[in-house]
């Protein structure tokens, strides 16, 4: 774009036109001659054409910067995300293990026979949607990275 507006800048000068004329006639005249013309821009001085360069510069510098501050906005909102889903799987992965001891408890008890094994088994599902539930999350914040690696433009390197 710089290069356009330096063109509307030089077109704003006199521009000098210089040719070579050659020509012949059926009775083998022949005329060269040299014309030189100037094109003076007297009124506009090209203005016009350089107003329309010097708006597409400005349009595209405020079109490069919206979207940069856009990038940056989503960027941010990644990072927000991605603290948010990092905070739900600590404390889903907290609720894991104990869940995972009690769950070996119950099933001892149930094979004993001192509790009913549906509440063991009970105990199992729970412990089971908890770890598919982590899977999930897993999942999601690795689809979080990614997205904000394309986001940012850079390679990351593995999701903390």
């Amino acid at each position: 774009q710089d290069a356009n507006l330096r063109l509307a800048l030089l077109q704003q000068y006199p521009r000098l036109n210089l040719s070579l004329n050659a020509a012949r006639d059926t009775g083998a005249v022949r005329t060269n001659g040299v014309a030189i013309g100037f094109d003076l821009p007297l009124w506009n001085r090209n203005r016009g054409a350089i107003a329309v360069q010097d708006a597409t510069r400005e349009q595209l510098r405020a079109e490069y910067e919206a979207r940069l501050f856009s990038t940056r906005s989503e960027i941010t909102t990644l990072i927000a995300a991605y603290r948010v889903g990092l905070r739900q799987r600590d404390g889903l992965e907290a609720q894991v293990a104990p869940l995972r001891q009690t769950v070996e408890a119950f099933e001892r008890a149930g094979a004993r026979g001192d509790i009913a094994r549906v509440t063991a088994e009970t105990a199992r599902q729970a412990l089971t949607d908890k770890e598919i539930a982590l899977a999930v999350l897993d999942q999601a914040l690795s689809e979080q990275w990614v997205a904000l690696e394309l986001a940012s433009g850079a390679l990351m390197g593995e999701a903390q």
